[in-house]
């Protein structure tokens, strides 16, 4: 979801179903508004669906702040953190960019970036 737009987040989860579906959190500091506000409207969308046990199948969180994903019910054994000098959205060399892509494109061709990356001589961490 790029926007807090109800509508547009109605036409997002429009035909998916919540007991397929995968609620990705990225936020570095998981205190950003519209982040937050998302990701608590999918975790209500879940919760009504499956019930309040499914949130721990069906979200995940990308996050510097173990503490908040685990306050806002996510377990963090299904954070992918990352250092909080990382910087946040924008870094495709992170978890924040690497996981997204992973399950957008598969790991085999993220492997492969990662790969030409390193090898292109610039540093991949975090």
């Amino acid at each position: 979801l790029a926007n807090v737009d109800p509508i547009d987040v109605a036409k997002t989860i429009r035909g998916l179903n919540p007991e397929t579906t995968l609620v990705v959190v990225v936020s570095k500091t998981f205190t950003t508004a519209e982040t937050m506000l998302n990701a608590r409207t999918l975790r209500e969308w879940i919760v009504s669906a499956l019930g309040p046990a499914a949130v721990a199948k069906h979200m995940v969180a990308v996050s510097t702040n173990l503490a908040l994903v685990e306050k806002f019910g996510i377990d963090p054994n299904n954070a992918f953190a990352f250092w909080d000098w990382v910087g946040g959205r924008y870094s495709v060399c992170s978890a924040v960019g690497v996981f997204p892509l992973s399950l957008q494109y598969g790991f085999s061709v993220i492997e492969k970036y990662v790969i030409s990356y390193s090898v292109a001589g610039t540093s991949f961490s975090g």
